[in-house]
């Protein structure tokens, strides 16, 4: 993403694009509607990344780490 980032970053600072006041605005928009959500859904965000309560069985400790990273990998399978 970084690599993203500086390619936008130095076409807007060679003026390859603009943006004007609506756009602007639309985009500060979304940032903000992406804020809120985010705050909004945080516990849900840190509760997916704690081990289900399933017990202590063997295949409780099995499972725990493996629901874990089923429910926060990049690909959410």
């Amino acid at each position: 993403m970084n690599n993203s980032l500086t390619g936008f970053l130095n076409a807007a600072n060679t003026g390859e694009f603009a943006v004007n006041e609506t756009g602007g605005q639309a985009m500060l928009t979304a940032i903000r509607n992406m804020i809120d959500w985010i705050d909004e859904n945080r516990v849900h965000l840190e509760t997916s990344q704690r081990a289900p309560m399933l017990g202590s069985t063997n295949n409780a400790e099995v499972m725990k780490p493996y629901m874990v990273a089923v429910a926060t990998d990049e690909r959410a399978s």
